[in-house]
């Protein structure tokens, strides 16, 4: 997503690139991955961050001074009024939620998100499990077996969501763990929320893919996916 000059390849064929937006949200910055590329657009940008983990705020703010962070909690409410970010990213957030977790959070990004803003959010999606089947990836980093992963596949077939709980230090295994997202659940679960205007499969290193939505007003909804 973020290329070496810290441009997000996707808001320029999209919008202006970065230099456009006024207010830019990393949802879930964790210790400031993709904000310390964010610098040369400090001056014209008011650069924002949140995550659950007080240990990675606290390295952003010792470290990343130009960068407002807040923590933030395991469900929304964001500390941010309504319609405040016209550019939100989102880097390996999504494909680790539950599925009524993902649900509460899209429901908020677009309560923060500004008419016409871009959210660009990456997921775990058909691609990512079959190189977790095929032993591309090896899914004893990933804290999962093998026979949950087959049961996986099946799962996502029939529903297009399928959530497997994790032990990560600090988090909560009922709403955190590896999550596997398809294309068609997405435009039809998220589509009240998001117009869909481009979805890139494992995009991200070969292994998430990419979502890059406009918010709907309120009541809105599309008779048609993408």
């Amino acid at each position: 997503m973020l290329d070496q000059r810290g441009e997000l390849r996707e808001a320029r064929r999209h919008g202006d690139g970065l230099k456009g937006f006024k207010r830019i949200l990393d949802f879930g910055c964790g210790c400031g991955r993709g904000l310390r590329y964010l610098l040369p657009y400090a001056r014209t940008c008011a650069i924002h961050g949140c995550d659950l983990r007080a240990e990675s705020i606290e390295w952003c703010v010792e470290n990343l001074p130009w960068v407002k962070v807040e923590l933030t909690h395991e469900a929304p409410p964001l500390p941010y009024a309504p319609a405040f970010f016209d550019l939100i990213f989102s880097i390996s957030v999504f494909s680790h939620l539950s599925e009524g977790s993902a649900r509460e959070w899209i429901e908020e990004l677009r309560r923060v998100s500004a008419p016409g803003a871009l959210v660009i959010v990456t997921t775990h999606g058909r691609h990512a499990l079959q190189q977790l089947l095929n032993g591309k990836k090896k899914c004893e980093d990933f804290g999962v077996s093998q026979a949950e992963l087959e049961a996986a596949e099946q799962t996502l077939s029939e529903q297009g969501f399928v959530f497997l709980s994790q032990t990560l230090a600090g988090l909560n295994p009922s709403l955190y763990g590896m999550a596997f997202i398809t294309r068609e659940y997405v435009t039809r679960e998220w589509n009240a929320a998001f117009e869909i205007l481009e979805y890139k499969e494992a995009r991200v290193h070969d292994w998430q893919d990419v979502l890059v939505m406009r918010p709907r007003k309120q009541g809105a909804r599309s008779a048609t996916a993408p």
